[in-house]
C-alpha cells in the first residue's frame, strides 16, 4: 500500500463538510500523516460601490481575515496532541485550487463531504467534489451525509476501518 503522509480536507466551512475532517484526523492519527484544512473563497468581483464609503478592496481583506480566523480557529478546536491540523486559505475557482493545492503540497489523499445535490441545483451549481474526483492526481474519499437514524459517526467508522499494514508483507 501506498504511503498516507499527506491528507487534504476540502471544507466549505458547512458541519457536513467537517465531518470529512472527522475521517481525515481519525486516519491522520492511525497513519501518523500530516492534515491540512483548506477553504477556497470564491473569486469575487472588485466592483466599485459609489454608495459605500469603505472601499471594496477593504471589504475583501477583511472578509479574508475573517475567513482565516475562522479556518484556524476550527483547526485549533479539532487539533488534538496527537494530531495538528494545518489551516489553509486560498482565493479562486474551489475545484481548481485543490488540485493546486495537492499537486504543490504532495498531498496523498483528498477526504471532502459531498452534498448530495441532484437534479436542476446539480445541473445549476455543480458539484465540486465531483470535480476535484476527475481531476485529482490522487485517490480522493467522498463522505456523505450519514443516513437518519444512523447510530455510528463517520469518525466512529474511520477509526473502525481495518488499516493494512505494508510492515507485515
Amino acid at each position: 500500500m501506498r504511503n498516507i503522509a499527506r491528507i487534504l480536507v476540502p471544507t466549505d466551512l458547512s458541519e457536513l463538510s467537517l465531518e470529512a475532517l472527522d475521517y481525515a484526523t481519525a486516519l491522520g492519527k492511525t497513519w501518523n500523516a500530516k492534515v491540512y484544512l483548506l477553504h477556497v473563497i470564491d473569486i469575487l468581483p472588485n466592483v466599485s460601490v459609489p454608495a459605500l464609503e469603505y472601499p471594496t478592496e477593504n471589504i475583501l481583506q477583511d472578509y479574508l481575515g475573517e475567513t482565516e480566523r475562522t479556518v484556524a480557529a476550527i483547526a485549533r478546536e479539532r487539533s488534538s496532541a496527537e494530531m495538528g491540523l494545518v489551516p489553509v486559505v486560498r482565493q479562486g475557482i474551489a475545484h481548481r485550487e485543490i488540485v493546486r493545492f495537492v499537486r504543490e503540497q504532495g498531498i496523498d489523499l483528498v477526504i471532502l463531504s459531498s452534498h448530495g445535490r441532484t437534479g436542476i441545483t446539480h445541473f445549476l451549481l455543480g458539484s465540486i467534489a465531483e470535480k476535484v474526483v476527475h481531476s485529482s492526481p490522487v485517490p480522493v474519499l467522498t463522505i456523505k451525509h450519514p443516513r437518519p437514524g444512523s447510530s455510528t459517526t463517520n469518525a466512529e467508522l474511520a477509526h473502525e476501518m481495518p488499516m493494512n499494514d505494508s510492515t507485515q508483507n
